[in-house]
């Protein structure tokens, strides 16, 4: 058998036939006598080869690179091994559901897994030194294997649920491809919708049904073509969300995916990175892309929508080594990759030695790029294997072959013809012959460099691919040239100067770019980039060169949208102060028209004949899997005018920053499940689980019922009863025995109910000047006397008494006594929500949502009464648009009332005093996460409580942290590691009240990023550094503050109390339920709750459906518009 040259590029002229290059496996003599032993009967019996070349993962993805393809022959052989026995199809599973990929008008990629387990190889053979490919038999796993999986495919047309087969085939595949089977369904018409699916041979061991599209023909007149637009999507730092969302809308006809599709790191957390290491190995890889598709919202979008992707410098084929304990890095300043290597693997000796696992640059792309080609729905290399050959001779195709032609360095950049309407332009700024780039340790270089000439993000090959692909696409007369690329090509300016890692440091690459098109007048251009993990929306142009202005958009010659992450970590920031970088960066760039870095998400592009419509959407947490969508921003091309249309998003966008235009945070979100528009407040700063900035508790009260325990049944949310157990530090900063700490807690809470008999029953005769802590102080002189307690458990109980402030929000010494009685809700069993309100907030506003008309983001300035009950009531608001309606309940907090009585005209007199006498407290919350709870018992070397965790910690009056606190406020906070899993976290949450309050939103009101960090760190150290196992290494992560003192339309404070000095405090509650019925106006919220529900949440939603009877009662013989107005300040009007 004669033996072809070992390169696949160069073959002999005698082999080339039919106008084709063929070459023949390499062989050893013992093979051969080993296929002569078999006998003709025996092969015969073999799998048809025909079936193996069907599954292109057998060929390597580059034809100068054989050593990543497959010997088939061998493979074929293994099934005829003494001992081998075949799987059965209960054996067998479709592990990663389906998926498809790069159409094209007659074809499209389809792909699958097959195996016994979700287990990959741990064989690195296939792309393993030179040794012969057929080797492979020696490895455990491939004896395990012995028998390839035999699978039939078909692909049947989705319109009216067809269930004939348009194309099908069979293929195999074993342990050497880590069971995936990818095949190219041919013979199909252009722009058409199929279904596909797969089947263990001979059995009814189905795959899931995929759905995918074929792409319309290059000369076809096509009207419009939608595609979602992704990139990043780290599986540790966030749920992908996005994807899910982006899949049940079905909004697009294919997806784009811009690269970091995986990561490489080894992040910890909920969603730990699998194998928990940095990836070098075969096996790594293989299992990270594992890892990824059992993600369902992955699933879901791979399974219904071809996806045409390339891959950026994470996860997919880089080497970032400090990965190994941060969970997510920039592209931007780490990870970066160049055609001599990364940031964290360079290609020299010294860092081959000591940056790894003895695996080299080359090596470790090798098996990025193996794995790549296996797990993902993309074309391999042009070329094929002759499907007349029993041997399964191999075949170069012509260059006109469906599949992508890749040279040595591994291309992935190519073409696709959508039309007469558009091409989409695929190219590799990453790492395909990139010039040098930031590493991290050579930065002021690169700054020497970015002007250079010579450089360039593509290398010589891409880039003068990339021009002819422009010109030849407006020489055919495509509409639009769509260029997807992984990273920001408009010159941004930032804080820091440019980011060099993108095109801005690649001056002379991006110049020839913007010269092609300016000299050869070619227009329609659409940059589309991710890597940033931030939104960006710019005009495409050529800076310094040609006019431009930044009001009109005249001078440009395309536009720019580059997309936020799936789910990798974007800035950690609140959203006021990702706010504020963003108007920075539009300060800075005059091209930059829009800019948001709070949110992840993706965007969908609807390209037409006339126009290209862009939406970009964000969800509102990654940190829970949910189906919540927030559209952001809606920006408008038309043809020809080369440029964002004015006013650029209808001069409005949801977050960020808009050139010449508003900002306006309504926060209306879409349940992509349910259909319906809701409204989330929470915030996912602090990691895996997105925490509510308001309540957290449930309150029974006295009665024990409680509608949001039923609302929290019915919709799943869970309930968390807290233990006894109890952390207490002394004034000096000492530990407290357990046993100690417990029984003053137990004693405080015997005291606070025994006031609240006494003022239930003796309400009338408590002077109103009487506090609750001269209770406290009375009970424990009654205790000494009665020497039923010691001075130093009076001392202490006295001390713990001030918890009550954390209750109310303000000190225990200015709680009524005479009015504790209204504090009710203080009786009964208390749960806790260890997640959030979010399912129980959609449930309760699904209806209105569903049937009202609600305004966003609207606030009221004047709402006139008529004062003789007749109809309409008017309201005006800060746009001076004036409202009519038949009744309005305002809901605004107690503390917004006081602030603006003089709004409702005429105020009953007494509603007015009522307002005004009324009291509400000064409650804000801190949470600090750390590496780890090294505070609990276990670790902390403390004796356990009964279920072995650690629920509250009090710090009494402090005489240690006289610098951050000179007047000697007490702290309290809940621990949220005593939570069961999955909701246990490393958090402390801190309860503050009164004036430590206000003094903390005062004093961060204006602090961002780290300085705020390390403002609150200086001072809660001196608290949490109390704690048990405490060192330095437990240095917090992350804090999320609270700031309702700082907020406006929150009333500048939290809910309400009852403090000294009030006489008519119930009156006052009746006087506030009772509202204006006369005037149609009315009042709901805690602060008209029942009295065993004032200031909590069940309380609010109690009152609110009162006010609702009452109005319906009211006319019941009258129709009634029913309509829903949410105001800026937080209130609904029902009108």
């Amino acid at each position: 058998m004669p033996r072809p040259r070992k390169s696949m590029g160069i073959l002999p002229d005698n082999i080339r036939q039919e106008g084709r290059l063929t070459y023949t496996p390499f062989y050893t003599v013992a093979e051969m006598q080993v296929f002569a032993s078999i006998g003709l009967a025996t092969l015969l019996a073999l799998p048809a080869c025909a079936s193996f070349q069907g599954n292109l993962n057998y060929d390597s993805p580059s034809r100068r690179h054989p050593n990543l393809g497959i010997n088939v022959p061998v493979v074929s052989l293994r099934s005829h091994k003494r001992g081998a026995v075949a799987f059965q199809p209960s054996q067998l599973n479709f592990t990663h559901g389906v998926a498809s990929g790069d159409p094209y008008a007659d074809s499209v990629i389809i792909w699958t897994r097959v195996a016994p387990s979700l287990l990959s190889s741990d064989s690195n053979v296939t792309v393993q030194g030179t040794v012969p490919l057929y080797n492979h038999d020696t490895e455990p796993y491939i004896q395990a294997d012995a028998n390839p999986v035999c699978v039939d495919w078909r692909v049947m047309q989705a319109a009216g649920n067809s269930n004939i087969s348009v194309a099908s085939g069979r293929a195999y595949t074993t342990g050497d491809i880590d069971y995936t089977v990818k095949v190219e369904a041919t013979g199909l018409r252009p722009f058409t919708a199929y279904n596909y699916q797969f089947n263990v041979c001979g059995s009814n061991n189905t795959s899931p049904v995929g759905l995918t599209k074929t792409a319309p023909a290059a000369d076809a007149d096509v009207d419009e073509l939608k595609f979602a637009v992704f990139s990043c999507s780290n599986y540790p730092t966030g749920y992908f969300n996005p994807y899910g969302n982006a899949a049940r809308k079905a909004q697009h006809d294919y997806v784009v995916h811009l690269g970091d599709y995986i990561y490489e790191g080894a992040a910890r957390g909920e969603r730990a990175h699998d194998p928990p290491r940095v990836l070098f190995s075969l096996f790594d890889y293989r299992t990270r892309h594992g890892q990824y598709r059992t993600d369902p919202d992955l699933q879901l979008l791979s399974r219904d929508f071809a996806w045409i992707a390339t891959w950026d410098d994470h996860g997919e084929l880089t080497t970032d080594l400090t990965e190994l304990t941060a969970t997510d890095k920039h592209a931007e300043v780490a990870n970066n990759g160049y055609r001599d290597g990364f940031s964290g693997l360079n290609n020299t000796e010294e860092s081959f030695r000591n940056d790894g696992p003895s695996i080299s640059v080359d090596q470790r792309k090798m098996n990025a790029v193996r794995a790549y080609f296996e797990w993902m729905p993309i074309r391999y290399v042009n070329l094929k294997r002759d499907q007349d050959s029993v041997w399964d001779w191999w075949v170069l195709a012509d260059a006109d072959s469906s599949q992508v032609d890749m040279d040595d360095n591994l291309r992935i950049w190519r073409n696709f013809r959508m039309g007469k309407l558009m091409d989409l332009i695929v190219l590799d700024t990453r790492n395909y012959d990139r010039s040098i780039t930031t590493l991290g340790w050579n930065n002021d270089y690169i700054d020497l460099l970015v002007d250079d000439a010579s450089r360039s993000l593509m290398g010589s090959h891409q880039e003068n691919w990339f021009y002819r692909q422009l010109s030849e696409s407006a020489d055919r007369g495509a509409t639009w040239r769509i260029i997807g690329n992984q990273i920001i090509f408009s010159r941004i300016i930032e804080s820091f100067g440019i980011n060099a890692d993108n095109w801005n440091g690649y001056t002379a690459n991006r110049n020839r770019t913007l010269k092609h098109l300016y000299d050869n007048n070619i227009g329609n251009n659409v940059f589309l980039a991710g890597d940033s993990h931030q939104n960006w929306v710019s005009d495409l142009v050529w800076l310094g060169e040609k006019d431009y202005n930044d009001a009109t958009g005249a001078g440009a010659l395309g536009v720019e949208f580059a997309g936020t992450a799936v789910s990798s970590t974007g800035v950690r920031k609140p959203l006021n102060g990702t706010d504020a970088d963003a108007r920075a960066r539009i300060d800075q760039s005059p091209v930059l028209q829009w800019q948001d870095g709070y949110y992840r998400g993706y965007f969908v592009m609807s390209v037409g004949r006339d126009r290209i419509e862009t939406q970009f959407f964000g969800s509102p947490s990654v940190a829970t899997r949910n189906a919540y969508d927030i559209p952001l921003a809606n920006f408008t091309v038309l043809a020809g005018d080369n440029r964002l249309e004015r006013p650029v998003a209808g001069g409005s966008v949801e977050s960020g920053s808009l050139r010449g235009g508003e900002v306006e945070h309504t926060n209306l979100t879409l349940d992509t499940e349910t259909g319906a528009w809701e409204f989330i407040a929470q915030s996912d700063q602090m990691g895996p689980l997105a925490v509510d900035i308001g309540a957290n508790w449930v309150h029974r009260g006295s009665t024990g019922s409680n509608p949001i325990v039923d609302l929290a049944k019915e919709t799943g949310t869970p309930l968390h009863r807290w233990n006894e157990n109890t952390l207490l530090v002394d004034s000096e900063g000492s530990l407290l025995a357990t046993s100690e700490a417990n029984n003053a807690l137990k004693q405080v809470w015997e005291v606070l109910e025994a006031a609240m008999e006494h003022s239930k029953s003796c309400s009338e005769h408590i002077d109103s000047a009487t506090s609750l802590y001269s209770y406290f102080e009375t009970w424990c002189d009654r205790a000494i006397y009665d020497s039923t307690m010691t001075q130093h458990q009076v001392d202490l109980v006295l001390a713990m008494s001030q918890m009550w402030g954390a209750y109310v929000g303000d000190r225990v010494e200015l709680q009524s006594l005479k009015y504790f009685f209204l504090e009710d809700c203080i009786e009964g069993e208390d749960c806790f929500i260890p997640t959030n309100y979010e399912k129980i907030m959609a449930r309760i506003s699904s209806i209105p949502l569903a049937q009202a008309q609600v305004q966003l983001n609207t606030i009221m300035t004047c709402l006139e009464v008529p004062e003789d009950g007749q109809y309409p009531v008017c309201l005006t608001t800060s746009d001076g648009k004036k409202q009519l309606f038949d009744d309005v309940v305002l809901t605004t907090p107690l503390g917004w009332l006081k602030q603006h009585k003089e709004s409702i005209r005429p105020l009953h007199p007494r509603i007015a005093s009522a307002i005004e006498s009324m009291s509400f407290g000064r409650l804000e919350k801190v949470l600090i996460e750390f590496p780890s709870a090294f505070w609990v018992p276990a670790e902390a070397g403390l004796a356990s409580g009964p279920d072995g965790t650690v629920s509250f910690v009090h710090w009494l009056s402090p005489s240690y942290a006289t610098t951050t606190n000179p007047r000697r406020w007490r702290l309290e906070c809940v621990s949220f590691h005593a939570f069961p899993e999955p909701y246990r976290r490393n958090i402390l949450l801190f309860y503050t009240f009164g004036d430590c309050s206000t003094h903390i939103t005062t004093s961060i009101r204006e602090l961002q990023d780290k300085t705020r960090h390390r403002w609150l760190q200086e001072f809660f150290e001196p608290y949490y550094s109390r704690l048990p196992g405490y060192s330095k290494t437990y240095a917090p992560l992350r804090f999320l503050a609270t700031e309702w003192g700082n907020d406006e339309f929150a009333g500048n404070g939290s809910y309400s109390n009852f403090q000294v000095g009030m006489t008519d405090a119930a009156e006052d509650v009746e006087t506030m339920r009772h509202g204006m019925p006369g005037q149609h106006i009315w009042f709901a919220g805690e602060h008209t709750a029942p009295f065993d529900g004032l200031g909590t949440v069940a309380g609010a939603y109690t009152s609110g459906e009162e006010v609702a009877k009452r109005i319906l009662n009211s006319r019941q013989h009258i129709g009634v518009s029913m309509g829903i107005v949410r105001l800026k300040w937080g209130g609904t009007i029902l009108a």
